[in-house]
């Protein structure tokens, strides 16, 4: 049910899985209650992983994200209200060695993640880096039982899975042919999506999907800032802007548009880590 462009998205994640170079991109469900969000992370898991517990809670430290890196191929985690190890995770994404406990040597481990949120998370480096489905809520006579759901996926499972075969292969035979005149984010993972826009024929389409779901998560980012919505309504008044952090955190409050929230920057350094993020 998602629309055309979103699919896009969702085939780019979900053949990131098969990327055997690169940085795989940290796909993001997010939307309001009974939006599907997730059943959606289930069955994309499930589609190119199965297992028997699909969904995980975040991990609050070192200790459990490494023993969910253990037993999963694709790292996929429900609920998630805060990121306590958006370093370690962005890490796994691109590819880290690991230490386990009672292993000689560390190991090289890389993931696919998949995160299932109400609201963005407070992570501007995670969401810079990722593939985000932003999905509506669904009217009440649209939902369907879990058994209808399960039924549904069950019988669709092989088509997609042959469609996502394919799609791998039309990326690999045209991949070598590729060339990139600039890269927006991640080279690999435009390479490998121009490959397969290639083979489909869809005239850029794919790239064009990844470039607008960037756009627009830079523009959440900024959205979602009290701060940040007025350091940019201040640049836009003024022109150009020339001051310490300190002076900033005086000269963009007179352009608040809204309460200062729980988050908003009270000190020069916060306000000068806030823009650099």
């Amino acid at each position: 049910d998602l629309p055309e462009r979103d699919c896009r998205l969702a085939l780019s994640s979900l053949m990131s899985s098969f990327q055997t170079d690169g940085r795989h991109p940290v796909l993001i469900i997010t939307g309001p209650c009974q939006s599907g969000k997730t059943r959606m992370a289930m069955d994309l898991r499930q589609l190119v992983d199965s297992h028997p517990v699909p969904l995980l809670p975040m991990p609050n430290d070192d200790r459990e994200l490494k023993v969910a890196v253990l037993d999963n191929a694709i790292l996929a985690f429900d609920n998630v209200v805060k990121v306590p190890l958006k370093e370690e995770l962005l890490a796994l994404a691109a590819g880290t060695a690991l230490r386990f406990p009672g292993w000689s040597q560390p190991v090289q481990c890389r993931r696919p993640i998949i995160m299932v949120c109400r609201d963005l998370p407070d992570a501007p480096d995670l969401l810079e880096n990722a593939i985000i489905l932003r999905l509506r809520e669904r009217p009440a006579q649209a939902l369907k039982s879990r058994s209808e759901l399960d039924r549904r996926f069950s019988e669709q499972h092989p088509k997609a899975g042959g469609s996502l075969v394919k799609a791998c292969s039309l990326a690999l035979e045209h991949r070598k042919t590729i060339k990139l005149d600039a890269v927006h984010n991640d080279a690999e993972l435009e390479r490998w999506n121009r490959a397969l826009d290639k083979g489909l024929n869809l005239g850029g389409k794919m790239l064009a999907a990844l470039q607008h779901n960037l756009e627009q998560t830079l523009a959440d980012i900024v959205k979602e800032r009290p701060a940040i919505r007025a350091f940019v309504a201040l640049v836009k008044a003024k022109g150009t802007v020339k001051a310490t952090a300190t002076q900033l955190l005086d000269e963009i409050e007179p352009f608040l548009d809204g309460p200062k929230v729980a988050r908003y920057p009270t000190t020069s350094k916060q306000l000068a880590k806030l823009l650099r993020d």
